[in-house]
């Protein structure tokens, strides 16, 4: 049959129409009523026609479309709204992810101006401005006043602004009026660097308006005699306004603060540090002992004494010995202080620059007496002390506890009767 014989190939629904029309047309030649027939195969045909027109303009319409696409234009143009639609397809299965990531983003963005902000640089030039105003003649007034103070005037150095980091003025010694380029350190002696450090220091803290204390850790190691003077001078001036704390393993110079502290009428503390078995910086009251007076000295002997007395009763003899021969050997050198501070009156003394002419007035006194117990107990101690390489044959044994209490007590007792006798 001839309807069976239509494949919907481009369009069902045409197939369908068609289809139908026929099958009206065959059931008219079977006895349809004329009217009837009529009228089923008027609309069969209208819808027929109409599902034409349609399909043939489709066609008419894709046959544009095909003759537009062999333009390569518009072939460019339709390949790149392809491009585009899959764009926004893979955009739309990316957008959650995408969105976290804008969000990151965004606070990156908000922290890089935030760092920004807190950029040094406007602050640095300010700084660097107000310390030109206000610090930096100052400061360079300050460190020349110093180096006068500390008697060092004749060193080529000036004090320059280097550069300001971090809002923070930096500045740099110089040599100033030299024929070559050269650093201080390649000019001056370490002697003289550290006194112009020295210098630099204490000139940026007479800057300042608190009073916070100031620690030197061994501040003339490299110095000679002169300059230590003049830094103990300094620093002993620098104690009216503020504490100074000084570390130092230099007997000179802690003698030279002593006596410029005393000029200076500023209270000096003597402390001293020792370490044991046990511990390390253990703090004891006192110059140690080449710096101790007669009197300190003997209170130190007492106490080797009381240690002596237990190193006998714990352990014998042997040690005993070797304790007793050191202790005779500071007694000695406690006998030769005493000569010094007691029997010339501390008129002349080998860690004190001066000579103290005043105090000759009551040396008159000194009788044989004096001279012949000086001498006794610095020959006795000298036969017992560490150091003398005596004969075995000959060699007496160390006193007891009982003797060297007598010997200790005899130096004690001999300062006290030139004391009282002076007045």
């Amino acid at each position: 049959r001839t309807h069976e014989r239509i494949v919907a190939v481009e369009n069902d629904y045409l197939a369908t129409l068609a289809r139908d029309f026929l099958l009206v047309v065959e059931k008219s030649g079977e006895g349809f009523p004329l009217e009837a027939e009529t009228e089923a195969m008027r609309a069969s045909s209208c819808a027929l026609g109409a599902a034409i027109e349609t399909a043939r303009s489709s066609v008419c319409k894709r046959m544009e479309e095909a003759a537009a696409a062999s333009d390569p234009e518009a072939s460019k143009l339709r390949y790149a709204e392809i491009l585009e639609l899959r764009a926004r397809k893979w955009f739309a299965g990316k957008l959650p992810e995408l969105q976290k990531r804008i969000e990151a983003l965004k606070v990156l963005a908000a922290i890089s101006q935030a760092e920004s902000s807190c950029d040094t640089t406007a602050t640095s030039h300010f700084a660097a401005k107000l310390a030109a105003e206000y610090v930096t003649g100052r400061l360079e007034g300050a460190f020349g006043d110093e180096l006068r103070r500390l008697q060092i005037r004749q060193l080529p150095v000036i004090l320059t602004k280097s550069r300001t980091e971090r809002g923070t003025s930096l500045h740099k010694v110089q040599l100033s009026g030299m024929t070559f380029k050269a650093s201080p350190a390649e000019v001056l002696s370490e002697g003289e660097q550290k006194c112009i450090a020295i210098a630099a220091f204490l000139a940026e803290i007479s800057l300042r308006e608190d009073g916070s204390g100031i620690v030197f850790d061994d501040p003339v190691s490299s110095l000679d005699h002169r300059w230590r003077i003049e830094v103990a001078r300094r620093l002993a001036a620098e104690a009216l306004r503020r504490q100074v704390i000084v570390f130092t393993h230099d007997i000179v110079f802690l003698m030279f603060i002593i006596e410029e502290a005393h000029a200076a009428g500023v209270t000096a503390k003597e402390l001293r540090l020792r370490r044991s078995r046990e511990a390390v910086g253990i703090c004891e009251d006192g110059l140690p002992w080449a710096g101790m007076t007669v009197g300190k000295r003997i209170g130190v002997l007492r106490d080797r004494l009381q240690r002596a007395r237990a190193i006998y009763a714990r352990e014998g003899d042997g040690p005993y010995e070797d304790h007793a021969r050191v202790t005779y050997a500071m007694l000695r050198e406690a006998w030769e202080r005493s000569v010094e501070e007691v029997l010339l009156n501390d008129a002349v003394a080998r860690l004190r620059r001066s000579i103290e002419t005043k105090r000759l007035s009551k040396v008159a006194d000194i009788s044989d007496q004096d001279i012949a117990t000086v001498e006794a107990a610095m020959t006795r101690c000298s036969r017992y002390m560490v150091g003398h390489d005596e004969a075995a044959g000959i060699s007496e044994p160390v006193p007891g506890c009982e003797e060297l209490d007598d010997d200790i007590e005899n130096l004690a007792g001999w300062v006290s009767v030139v004391r009282q006798r002076r007045g």
